[in-house]
């Protein structure tokens, strides 16, 4: 194993290195540090003498819109729904209606994080704003400055 030491971190090369990560260890304390390197962004981390180790798992694909299929009536609540891909942590979720953010708060349904068995999250969020004519939905998934989104379009039609 390959040591070089530079300003008290320790870069451990042969074993410590992952396939989405890297290790780094202090070495003056316990505290550890695992971020997947991006070519867009970097994430916001914190550092903390108690943690033994942070790992940040950005989504690899946009998030999932389901329920915009369907053709909606005129003033009919919407049922659709966005569900990040797996990441760690559970990414933000936040939609977008025709370019404008959702900020009132009876539109949106949280739903419950989704773990999944390799230990990673999955985020949740409804919309549930009436159906005007054509509307461009965007859901935007975002781990610190690191995101990934997805539009749909939904027509709705007068009864």
């Amino acid at each position: 194993m390959k040591k070089r030491k530079k300003r008290g971190v320790r870069s451990l090369k042969a074993r410590r290195m992952r396939r989405d990560g890297i290790l780094l260890r202090s070495s003056r304390s316990s505290a550890a540090l695992t971020a997947r390197s991006t070519p867009v962004a970097e994430p916001e981390l914190h550092w903390s003498r108690n943690c033994v180790a942070a790992k940040i798992y950005f989504p690899r694909e946009a998030p999932k819109v389901t329920g915009h299929e369907r053709r909606y009536g005129n003033n009919e609540p919407l049922d659709v729904n966005c569900s990040s891909a797996e990441a760690f942590p559970a990414p933000d979720l936040h939609w977008l209606v025709n370019g404008q953010k959702v900020t009132n708060p009876s539109w949106l349904v949280p739903l419950a994080t989704v773990p999944t068995p390799a230990g990673l999250l999955v985020s949740r969020l409804g919309l549930r704003a009436p159906a005007r004519g054509r509307m461009r939905l965007r859901c935007v998934t975002a781990i610190g400055t690191q995101k990934r989104e997805r539009s749909v379009v939904i027509g709705s039609y007068d009864r």
